[in-house]
């Protein structure tokens, strides 16, 4: 596994992103109220962190990366508990929180790791509480035309992320009764241009950087990949609007 300071060097300003419009109110509508403590796993920059914190929520962050947790201390102005731990051993006393919400955390984790992770976040969790999983599942990562035009990355992408048979499977080991699982259409409706798709693979090619399944590739696949682009993207999408949504899936997990 890469290390958390190389892997937070790599993705194209990770840190800086900003959390879409709508998306505490997704959480509001599955039962997160006002007031719930709730632990922030794996918060990168600490801005969903913010936004659940300005929605009422009492938010703990906490992230491998002291990269990641800096600025997330910077981005909520030194008044939200940050914590340096990673799954493996979380340093919470059992029942600490109602919710524990995992944003795109589940694919940096060993797929054989998932029982015991979950019973890891199962004993920090209240009876009635629940665990928060956004991630995507093996058919919402197989509909993006990059894992379309290049096999090689749709594989990285297959074996970075799970089936949801198996997710689900591994929650009911550990414990959990799975209440809700909603699809989720990250930057849906949005578009960039051939033009800016190529300069973000380029990049990947000169600067060994990108989202997380990129960063899988070889030196010798990161320049075939955008190769490939620039032969199909200007076919597949003639009127120069390439698509930015990234398909995922929001699950509640009640502890039972």
């Amino acid at each position: 596994m890469m290390s958390a300071p190389d892997y937070d060097a790599s993705v194209d300003n990770w840190l800086e992103k900003e959390p879409e419009q709508g998306w505490v109110h997704q959480l509001i509508a599955l039962g997160v109220s006002p007031g719930s403590r709730l632990l922030d796993c794996g918060c990168g920059g600490g801005k969903y962190a913010r936004n659940l914190r300005r929605a009422g929520l009492d938010v703990i962050g906490m992230d491998r990366s002291a990269e990641a947790l800096r600025l997330s201390d910077k981005n909520n102005n030194g008044e939200m508990p940050i914590v340096n731990a990673r799954i493996s051993s979380l340093p919470f006393k059992s029942g600490a929180f109602e919710y524990v919400l995992m944003r795109y955390v589940l694919h940096h984790i060993s797929k054989s790791d998932y029982v015991t992770s979950f019973q890891g976040l199962y004993d920090i969790i209240r009876p009635s509480g629940a665990l928060l999983i956004e991630t995507s599942f093996h058919e919402d990562v197989l509909t993006h035309f990059d894992h379309q035009l290049y096999p090689p990355l749709g594989r990285i992408a297959l074996e970075m992320y799970s089936e949801w048979k198996f997710t689900s499977s591994a929650l009911s080991v550990a414990g959990f009764v799975v209440e809700r699982c909603l699809p989720m259409f990250r930057k849906a409706g949005q578009f960039t241009s051939v033009y800016s798709a190529l300069e973000n693979s380029r990049r990947l090619v000169e600067q060994g950087r990108g989202p997380t399944t990129w960063l899988k590739l070889s030196e010798a696949q990161r320049s075939e990949f955008h190769n490939v682009r620039m032969l199909e993207l200007a076919r597949r999408f003639p009127d120069d609007r390439v698509p930015r949504e990234w398909r995922g899936s929001l699950v509640l997990a009640r502890k039972n």
